[in-house]
């Protein structure tokens, strides 16, 4: 971890999927790191088609998972 790390929930980083821009700029240039809850809980949500699901399979393989 260093200075540019942020710890992550479920709402924040489904707010970024949705393309909240407050909630980009904020973690703009920002390492992700989550929870494997949060993982877990991503991973369950209702994904509206296979595209919803690409973009969390991504989004997750850029985060660091403790």
């Amino acid at each position: 971890m260093n200075g540019n790390s942020i710890f992550l929930d479920t709402n924040i980083l489904i707010y970024l999927l949705k393309g909240n821009k407050e909630i980009a700029d904020l973690l703009n240039r920002k390492e992700f790191i989550i929870s494997f809850i949060t993982e877990l809980e991503l991973l369950s949500f209702p994904f509206e088609d296979k595209n919803e699901y690409n973009q969390i399979k991504k989004l997750l393989s850029e985060c660091t998972i403790i």
